[in-house]
């Protein structure tokens, strides 16, 4: 898949130009389709179906950079929220984005003269290998995402569904409120199976006292090394930790 930016309209907005992979522009142009009007999924705005192009609007930032500009804990905790929802709205679909981590959350912004950060909307990008499951179906065989912010079981192989990005969410969670990537660690110390992840989720941030309560228990409850019992993105809404972002900020 390539990507380019191109600025083509008459007053020099910015798009993204995406070619995709030869003879699989059909199952991707559909799911762009079905979801076109959420405002937490970057929606197509053009097609270009004999060519195989998919046309996006550009947004300049992403999640991985702007988490290092001067945000308040309300303003990231509402962003945050937002790509929750985006997230809930895959999985009521039965959608399973496959690589949830930062640099695919777009964020459009604004600078204020007083140095001030004014967030506009945030979107859930790269849908392209977003994977639509059936009941009681699951991925099996693929190693999914990045290595920063995938699941355990991706990494292993196994079973993988809409459980696998609520674990990447809130890895991303940690980075955005701790500036935390707690997996940013050699290979072999995640060759050991659960084991070895469950270490470095207790040594990297369950352990560490200064992480607010709420969302310490928030994240416990995304990434219990059984999918089974993690939390749903619906559920993850109704959180505590997200009830207290301040009106202001969403």
């Amino acid at each position: 898949m390539r990507c380019i930016v191109s600025k083509s309209d008459a007053q020099g907005k910015s798009f993204i130009v995406k070619n995709m992979i030869p003879d699989e522009f059909e199952y991707p142009y559909k799911l762009q389709q079905s979801l076109a009007s959420s405002s937490n999924l970057r929606a197509m705005i053009d097609a270009i179906p004999d060519q195989e192009i998919l046309i996006y609007p550009y947004l300049a930032c992403d999640l991985l950079r702007i988490s290092q500009k001067q945000l308040s804990v309300d303003a990231r905790k509402a962003i945050l929220k937002h790509v929750l929802t985006g997230l809930a709205e895959l999985h009521d679909r039965r959608m399973v984005h496959t690589d949830i981590k930062p640099n695919n959350i777009l964020v459009d912004y604004e600078d204020s003269p007083e140095g001030n950060i004014s967030v506009k909307s945030v979107k859930i990008s790269d849908r392209e290998d977003a994977v639509q499951l059936e009941p009681d179906q699951n991925l099996l065989g693929c190693l999914c995402g990045n290595q920063l912010w995938r699941s355990p079981e991706s990494r292993l192989r196994v079973r993988q569904n809409t459980p696998s990005d609520i674990f990447s969410f809130a890895i991303t969670a940690i980075y955005v409120m701790l500036d935390e990537m707690i997996f940013l660690v050699p290979d072999e110390e995640l060759a050991d199976g659960k084991e070895a992840w469950q270490a470095i989720l207790m040594r990297r941030f369950f352990e560490w006292q200064y992480v607010d309560l709420e969302f310490r228990d928030l994240v416990v409850k995304m990434t219990n090394l059984d999918p089974s019992r993690r939390i749903t993105a619906r559920e993850a809404l109704e959180h505590k930790w997200f009830m207290e972002i301040a009106s202001s900020s969403t």
